[in-house]
């Protein structure tokens, strides 16, 4: 048959297509008791639902469907869970995705939740409305629940401050001043009046007034 399409001087695309569809209906009807004679007779793994399949799937299939095939593999949270963590001897790290703040996280049905609330929900405790997960191993990635306990959010903002986790100083994103201008603060402070001080500094004069009381920038001596 390709060999006379060959041969043929001038067809078009379509004419060949048209060519082919008529020869494979005119020998579909001897074609169809050869093909069902190959089809093998399967049983789902899953519904036990009888079904047929092609001779030429290899390996056979398992599964009548989709949706059976989605049933059987799905996997629980907590095993999902498992799957990204990696327990050292210490620390349980988080290996899966994470948050700009170096916090696990996991999607449970349609919401995304941090993974370390998520270990200490499933092996300790349920966490009330408002309160925090805090860590006592300072790292973000760890999700073992020996590791972590309840805190109100000022309690967890105290932690961060206690282990330098709070951005202060420079490194803070809203700063204006340096080192360097909060000593001269300091020093001008009797001498200078505050007002001046604020203009020359570009700052709020409540500002300056919580400097020089060492309210702020307390690690500047």
């Amino acid at each position: 048959m390709i060999d006379q399409l060959i041969t043929t001087p001038v067809l078009s695309a379509k004419r060949v297509r048209l060519y082919l569809f008529t020869n494979f209906v005119a020998s579909s009807t001897t074609a169809c008791g050869i093909m069902f004679a190959f089809m093998i007779t399967s049983q789902c793994f899953h519904c036990a639902r009888v079904f047929h399949t092609r001779w030429r799937s290899i390996p056979p299939r398992k599964y009548c469907g989709p949706t059976c095939y989605r049933k059987a593999n799905i996997r629980s949270p907590i095993e999902r869970f498992l799957i990204k963590v990696d327990k050292t001897p210490s620390c349980w790290i988080w290996t899966g995705s994470t948050n700009p703040h170096g916090y696990g996280q996991i999607w449970i049905g349609r919401r995304l939740i941090l993974a370390h609330r998520f270990a200490y929900e499933h092996y300790i405790a349920p966490i009330d409305t408002g309160l925090c997960c805090l860590h006592s191993c300072d790292n973000p990635g760890c999700v073992n629940p020996a590791h972590l306990r309840l805190g109100t959010q000022h309690e967890n903002g105290v932690d961060a401050a206690s282990r330098a986790r709070m951005p202060r100083g420079t490194k803070h994103h809203a700063s204006k001043l340096t080192p360097e201008k909060v000593r001269i603060t300091r020093k001008e402070a009797g001498k200078t009046p505050q007002r001046i001080l604020a203009e020359r500094f570009n700052v709020a004069q409540q500002t300056i007034s919580e400097i020089t009381m060492h309210k702020t920038w307390r690690h500047i001596i």
